[in-house]
């Protein structure tokens, strides 16, 4: 959920995706859906063989599309699980087809894990692998406890997630 003035207008975007994906983390089936003011999209996708089926929803349009594959594909948050606890090291590379939900197209998104450091802006101290993402041209950052689950994710445009509870969403934080 994104709350934007664009041209001293509010405007609200929701974007929600989900699916499932094979214990290697490539994607098997994906559900996506984004509304806005200018309108409201959904796709579905299964992969199936070597061909990614989808099915895009535009108020009472429906349309069908495949995206061949070559390889497995995955969702951002796929790819980023498969260098998950086990095989946190720095200086391991990974690059793999991603299936982008807003563009609807497969792309090759690269992932570095950096090193381990001091989680930015910590309290406590708490220490996390540093992992570095380039996708669409664009850098993201992001912390990783050693479970595997994202503390924090620095983006294009300013942008800064971090994980806390709902109370403290709620609340603005801390």
């Amino acid at each position: 959920l994104l709350r934007l003035t664009v041209l001293s207008a509010p405007q609200t975007v929701r974007m929600r995706v989900s699916g499932h994906a094979n214990p290697s983390y490539a994607l098997r089936d994906v559900q996506f859906e984004l509304s806005s003011g200018v309108g409201n999209l959904s796709a579905s996708g299964v992969v199936q063989g070597a061909a990614l089926h989808l099915t895009l929803r535009t108020g009472k349009d429906t349309t069908e599309q495949t995206l061949p594959l070559s390889e497995p594909v995955y969702l951002p948050s796929t790819l980023r699980a498969s260098i998950g606890p086990g095989t946190l090291q720095p200086g391991k590379q990974l690059a793999a087809l991603v299936f982008d939900p807003t563009t609807l197209k497969n792309e090759l998104m690269h992932v570095s894990v950096e090193g381990q450091e001091a989680l930015p802006q910590s309290r406590t101290g708490e220490r996390a692998w540093r992992v570095r993402e380039e996708f669409h041209g664009m850098q993201t950052t992001a912390w990783i406890d050693a479970t595997g689950g994202v503390l924090r994710e620095e983006g294009p445009m300013g942008f800064t997630l971090v994980r806390e509870t709902a109370d403290q969403a709620l609340r603005g934080g801390g």
